[in-house]
């Protein structure tokens, strides 16, 4: 295989994970059915439901390309699922959509900075928390820390691939 195959070859790669998302932070009893609902509007193609064994639930979703990857990630970050099969959830926690960091997937080394963030306003959005730190760059992965009841720990971390500096997002959600 020559040089130019090879690359070709690596950039297919590079646009099909480009289009996968990594959902986690999933109420156990998610099915494939209500990833497919909600993600129908993003040219949903099909999904991976996984379940760890401390019975964390996590999925891979495949959107028909990066563009409809991008929209969702930004759009439905925060979003609280409520599975079809389910009638006692009164608050759930939101999920976590972050770019897929797979074996194979070139992104996996783009983190160029990453936050602890404490004290932050315990009544902050998963959107909103996503919303102040993609203004300082493309962020691999957000999540507000919550207790099992669905309360903010008054903590986030941030994985990003910041274009600038993030302090002022930091300095912004510090009291």
């Amino acid at each position: 295989m020559d040089n130019s195959s090879g690359q070709n070859l690596k950039k297919e790669a590079e646009d099909i994970y480009s289009s996968v998302l990594y959902v986690a932070d999933l109420p156990n009893e998610t099915t494939n059915e209500d990833l497919q609902r909600l993600f129908q509007d993003y040219h949903f193609q099909f999904t991976s439901l996984n379940n760890y064994k401390n019975n964390t639930t996590w999925a891979q979703v495949y959107l028909e390309n990066k563009d409809w990857a991008n929209k969702a990630r930004h759009e439905l970050n925060g979003y609280i699922l409520k599975p079809m099969s389910c009638t006692n959830i009164t608050k759930g926690k939101p999920i976590r959509i972050c770019k897929y960091e797979g074996k194979g997937s070139s992104k996996q080394t783009n983190i160029k900075q990453s936050l602890l963030i404490k004290n932050i306003d315990i009544n902050m959005t998963q959107k909103e928390f996503y919303n102040i730190f993609l203004e300082y760059g493309d962020i691999v992965s957000g999540k507000i820390d919550y207790d099992e009841n669905g309360i903010s720990k008054g903590m986030a971390g941030a994985g990003n691939t910041f274009e600038r500096d993030h302090s002022p997002a930091a300095g912004k959600q510090q009291g």
